[in-house]
């Protein structure tokens, strides 16, 4: 008896605790079948619904929104400081916007409430900041030698040459990806171009805002990626070379003499410090967007945007509409939910072995086997 009770204390000491699996946690039975005849696929994705919901997506979803209601804003706000209080200076307004992003993110490395972190290398900041500065010429330009349907098409490149870069860069595109962006792109463009004229000076400075649209926010996105850097952090090391071009492009492309006899009053400063307040949000929400996302997933935003102005236009304001752009909105649609169904992260599901080779298994198959031969 004493025998039996020392084998039955040594066996209990040699077996370990075993994890005991709860049956959502084993796997699948070889014979079990699917409803239907199929066969359960282990290796295939499944999309991540959850991601909808988490906090990145949140800040994401909420960076749009800001960016929606500054653009619209410093649209607006523009406007008036043009026609209405005939400040037309657009040069010196956007430096006076570089400047207010120079002081503020200055402030805020001086109130300890952002880490500057490490400096970009001199050729990555003058790259992002001739990128930034042409963007913003041409783009002005396309606007005075195009009408706005002219206009609009042209912005539709920006799409195509960020892709086209991108591959040249080492960048892989899914043909079913590319395949939604052309649908949102037809979609878009039915929906909101009216008339288009081209001109050869108009399609040169269209094409270039495109291409250097492109090759901004692909560098933002990779110096973000390769130097770490947050959204306020690139801010603070572009705006400064920035503000510094436009100097001289203010000097070249404004009216100085002008400029220099204008007589403010005091709504004209109060419309510009507002435009340099949202011109501020507008660049953060665009940075924040750009690294958080990509390149062509913000310009997949702005098609949206543009779509949606449309729509609130005929809601708001009874804008004329036809069938066509009924019929652009919804392809639209369809394209946006195709590109953000397939930019939805995939995963495989965690597969657990069939044998968990643990030490408490193996030990008590050890200590089984000696107990059966004791037995005997």
């Amino acid at each position: 008896m004493d025998k039996l009770g020392g084998r039955s204390r040594d066996f209990a000491a040699r077996v370990q605790p075993v994890r005991l699996l709860a049956r959502s946690d084993m796997p699948p039975s070889p014979t079990t079948r699917k409803p239907w005849g199929l066969s359960p696929s282990p290796s295939a994705p499944v999309r991540n619904s959850a991601h909808l919901f988490s906090t990145a997506t949140l800040v994401t979803a909420v960076m749009v929104v800001a960016n929606i209601v500054a653009t619209v804003g410093l649209v607006l706000m523009n406007k008036r400081l043009f026609v209405v209080h005939n400040f037309q200076f657009p040069s010196f307004v956007i430096l006076c916007h570089q400047i207010t992003a120079v002081l503020f993110t200055r402030t805020l490395v001086a109130t300890g409430l952002m880490d500057p972190k490490h400096d970009l290398p001199w050729m990555t900041k003058m790259q992002i900041a001739v990128s930034d500065v042409a963007t913003l010429v041409f783009i002005n330009r396309s606007l005075l030698f195009n009408t706005v349907g002219t206009y609009q098409v042209l912005k539709f490149l920006n799409i195509p040459c960020m892709c086209v870069i991108e591959s040249m860069m080492g960048t892989s595109y899914a043909t079913a990806l590319l395949a939604s962006l052309g649908v949102l792109i037809a979609g878009v463009g039915m929906a909101t171009v009216t008339e288009v004229q081209f001109s050869v000076e108009g399609c040169i400075c269209g094409c270039c805002a495109a291409l250097f649209t492109a090759f901004h926010q692909i560098l933002i996105k990779r110096a973000k990626d390769k130097h770490e850097l947050g959204p306020l952090q690139i801010m603070h090391r572009q705006a400064p070379p920035t503000a510094l071009l436009l100097v001289f492009t203010s000097l070249s492309t404004d009216n100085v003499p002008m400029l220099l006899t204008y007589t403010p009053t005091f709504w004209a400063m109060t419309t510009l410090i507002l435009t340099c307040l949202l011109a501020v949000l507008v660049i953060w929400t665009v940075v924040t967007l750009v690294t958080r996302t990509s390149p062509v997933t913000f310009q997949v935003i702005g098609l949206m945007k543009t779509c949606l102005t449309f729509v609130l236009g005929f809601l708001m304001f009874r804008n004329p509409v036809t069938r066509l752009n009924i019929l652009g909105i919804l392809i639209a649609t369809v394209g946006f939910a195709m590109y953000t169904y397939l930019k939805l992260p995939s995963g495989h599901p965690p597969s657990i072995p069939e044998t968990v080779n643990t030490p408490s298994e193996s030990g008590v198959s050890e200590v089984v086997s000696e107990e059966s031969k004791d037995d005997e």
